[in-house]
């Protein structure tokens, strides 16, 4: 409770939800100990809020957990006024997006066999490596969008808002 107010946890606590207090000296963030504890609960889909903010450390910390799900197997994205981060692997699809914009970062070190259909800026069979950042702000193209990836895993960055 290192983030909330006296006045915000009062308003909190009497809505009914639960509550679970940890020491503000922990080896976690409060959003990390969330998604664990949505994990253990059963969650079959998580959305994460209020997660980029002002802070690019916590910011980049709640992408990491995004992995941290994955490997659970549970979908997860972080949703924000002006944009929807998911984690890509496999073959995936954006559909009625047409239009929007779409950053492709690798998550891990390197991601290989990637191809995108329904983009502007379509590829057959490429590679992304991190510190070669080339995935910034494509353009979905077609109703129906694919990426689809033989190793590795995207960061996908999907523009929503004014922000752009």
């Amino acid at each position: 409770m290192d983030s909330l107010s006296p006045h915000e946890l009062h308003e909190i606590s009497g809505t009914g939800i639960e509550v679970i207090r940890f020491s503000p000296e922990k080896d976690a963030t409060d959003t990390h100990i969330a998604l664990d504890e949505a994990i253990k609960r059963g969650a079959n889909a998580i959305e994460i809020i209020a997660a980029t903010g002002s802070r690019f450390d916590h910011a980049l910390a709640n992408v990491h957990l995004l992995y941290r799900a994955y490997l659970a197997g549970i979908p997860a994205r972080i949703v924000d006024q002006c944009q929807e981060i998911v984690l890509l692997a496999g073959t995936e699809s954006f559909e009625d997006r047409e239009g929007a914009t779409v950053s492709l970062l690798p998550l891990t070190a390197q991601v290989e066999e990637i191809t995108l259909k329904g983009f502007s800026y379509e590829l057959s069979g490429a590679r992304m490596e991190i510190g070669n950042p080339y995935g910034v702000s494509n353009v979905i193209t077609a109703r129906k969008a694919t990426v689809t990836i033989g190793k590795g895993i995207l960061v996908a960055v999907l523009v929503t808002g004014e922000d752009s």
